[in-house]
């Protein structure tokens, strides 16, 4: 009985939470925004090499990291030589990177002319146009590119169009403070997918909404189908989004050039979408998801555990190594 108590004690002591994002517990981080804030008025030049620096350090220290990654690229490209896999993977690091440097940049900006040079195409812009002059709203779907900060921010400046974005607010106060100041900077709103009516509003009167539909949901409220060739668990919540709301689903790309420009390119909204079968929705995503991140598949977030959902009875790739599942 006395352990219990104490064990109750502490976990309450544990719990409290720590309301001031300028208690001492936080002067670190408040730190590390100080330097990065030095450095994010440096050069874009220093800024886009000491973003491959990061890169680097990531893939030669974090090794977690890199064998998360590596499993996805063997499993997706595995009619690829290990060269050209492991060249893949690095480069990943190296653009995951700079992807840090550009928020860093974006987040204390020099200059709204800093970043004019990195645009060098928009194609397809009339998909978007012709959704929203006729009143409908749109869900842009984006993979997971590591550019894809940057991308929305010089959409913002070249299509003058408002946008949205659904995001996970991080559960450090400062951090999340932090993160919402900023896109509130630049978003028209941004919403918690724990808490999808204000967003299902917003897309019914005509707006546009960045949504992710590659991330792995879990079990709940989702359908395994294949995606590069692996069964993954994929949203059926972004169907339900379309059909409740009746917004177009506009896939967009965009990759990184050699001169450090972007390309970005609108895609038709998906055909036959939403339809009666949750199962032909998630292969539809899928299917349409997989040429845009196989044209440059290096630049994409390869190192998140996407297959990490397995369903009942099967092992995850993640823990294929140790002989066990741990969903």
């Amino acid at each position: 009985m006395i352990f219990l108590l104490k064990r109750e004690t502490h976990v309450k002591k544990k719990r409290k939470k720590i309301k001031s994002i300028w208690h001492p517990k936080y002067w670190g981080l408040h730190l590390g925004f100080f330097i990065l804030k030095l450095i994010a008025y440096l050069p874009y030049s220093f800024k886009y090499q000491l973003g491959k620096l990061i890169g680097l350090l990531l893939y030669y220290c974090n090794k977690p990291m890199r064998r998360i990654c590596e499993i996805n690229i063997q499993t997706c490209f595995s009619n690829k030589s290990h060269e050209k896999q492991t060249k893949i993977i690095k480069k990943s690091f190296i653009n995951l990177g700079r992807s840090f440097t550009d928020a860093m940049s974006l987040a204390w900006m020099r200059s709204e002319k800093e970043f004019d040079h990195l645009l060098h195409s928009v194609k397809g812009e009339d998909y978007i146009n012709n959704a929203l002059n006729s009143g409908q709203g749109v869900m842009l779907l984006f993979p997971h590119l590591t550019n894809m900060y940057m991308v929305g921010y010089l959409l913002l400046k070249k299509l003058n169009i408002p946008f949205s974005i659904m995001y996970h607010s991080p559960r450090n106060p400062v951090l999340k403070k932090f993160a919402q100041q900023r896109l509130d900077k630049y978003c028209e709103k941004t919403f918690n997918r724990k808490n999808l009516k204000p967003m299902l509003a917003h897309l019914k009167t005509g707006h546009l909404v960045w949504y992710a539909p590659d991330l792995d949901p879990g079990k709940k409220n989702a359908v395994f189908v294949p995606f590069f060739g692996v069964e993954a668990a994929t949203h059926t919540a972004t169907a339900k989004i379309a059909k409740a709301t009746g917004a177009a689903a506009i896939p967009i790309s965009f990759y990184r050039r050699k001169d450090k420009s972007f390309d970005i390119r609108f895609h038709p909204p998906l055909n036959n979408f939403p339809s009666d079968d949750p199962i032909a929705d998630a292969l539809n995503i899928n299917k349409t998801l997989e040429p845009i991140i196989q044209k440059h598949p290096e630049q994409y977030l390869w190192q998140y555990r996407r297959f990490a959902t397995v369903q009942k009875g099967k092992i995850s790739i993640y823990n294929l190594e140790k002989g066990k599942n741990k969903p």
